[in-house]
């Protein structure tokens, strides 16, 4: 059963921090948890200062992006070794001192699609710009995805769907658990179906839309 997880922004007391380095290329910072793909490393800030709260967690958010701790890093690359992508902060005090620990940001590089919308039975919407997409499913959905399109990924994005956030395997949740990883805010739940993911079925409208519109195929991996 994988997860569709993000930060949260809501837990008691979490530490919230505003960058020192956030000028130039690294003002372009804005991809959330995760992009799926590689980001440039000029555009990420690398330090910054604590303005409220005091506790901290191994997730959580930072202006634009993330943060996450030395464990939440050895987690991933024991499931993805040297696939995803992580650029070491410099976190202080508001009286300046250094936090101790390694803390980091992450980018998910993966992107794949697994999200089988047509049996979740989501309610086909229009985006401003006019692409027609699927409404972001809510917790109470049941929602599927395709087991041998996830194949052994265990820490991806959803390609044509694009969930804010990641996507994680069981296993990897386990782990989470296990090592009592804080700062995770589950979004959903998926079961697995062995069933092809088919890109016609599931995202066909949104397909046909960015063929006639090419100029917004380039933010998308081509389905093979």
């Amino acid at each position: 059963m994988p997860f569709w997880v993000n930060y949260s922004f809501s837990l008691r007391g979490q530490t919230m921090f505003e960058y020192l380095d956030r000028e130039g290329p690294k003002a372009k910072a804005l991809f959330g948890f995760s992009l799926g793909e590689p980001v440039d490393p000029a555009i990420v800030p690398r330090t910054a200062r604590a303005e409220q709260g005091t506790t901290m967690h191994d997730v959580f958010p930072m202006p634009g992006v993330n943060a996450v701790s030395e464990r939440f890093r050895d987690l991933v690359e024991e499931f993805a070794p040297g696939e995803h992508q992580f650029f070491e902060l410099t976190l202080s005090h508001k009286d300046g001192t250094s936090y101790p620990g390694k803390y980091y940001t992450f980018n998910c590089t993966r992107r794949i699609d697994t999200f089988l919308v047509r049996e979740s039975k989501l309610r086909e919407i229009m985006l401003e710009m006019g692409m027609p997409c699927h409404e972001t499913p809510g917790k109470r959905d049941e929602l599927f995805i395709s087991r041998p399109a996830r194949g052994d990924t265990h820490i991806w994005c959803e390609n044509y769907s694009r969930l804010p956030g990641i996507m994680i395997s069981d296993d990897f949740m386990a782990e989470v658990k296990k090592r009592k990883l804080t700062g995770l805010n589950t979004r959903g739940t998926f079961k697995e179906l062995v069933v092809p993911y088919v890109a016609e079925e599931q995202v066909g409208a949104q397909l046909a839309w960015l063929r006639a519109h090419p100029e917004h195929l380039s933010v998308y991996n081509p389905i093979s």
